[in-house]
């Protein structure tokens, strides 16, 4: 279980991987890459999905730190629900 912190410290881990040309903003389309480096691969549907569901300013086509944060929780538990799915698997 993470604290606050370690939580906080999370979250702007994936926020600067997946702001990959380092202008402070995420793009539909890094983050697109950053859920499929992550393992989640998710269709593109679904990250406009998600990203509309935290944009709150006119450029729906990227999000700050605070606009991410909401769904980066999301993120997060999908990653580690698809960590332990992969774990109990038998091979």
């Amino acid at each position: 279980i993470m604290d606050a912190k370690e939580l906080e410290a999370k979250l702007m881990a994936i926020f600067l991987e997946a702001d990959s040309n380092g202008d402070g903003t995420v793009q539909l389309e890094e983050l697109y890459f950053a859920l499929e480096n992550m393992g989640l691969g998710l269709p593109m549907e679904d990250v406009l999905e998600l990203m509309g569901s935290a944009n709150d300013s006119e450029d729906a086509g990227s999000l700050d730190y605070r606009q991410f944060c909401p769904i980066a929780h999301e993120i997060l538990l999908q990653y580690y629900k698809k960590r332990i799915g992969d774990f109990d698997r038998p091979e």
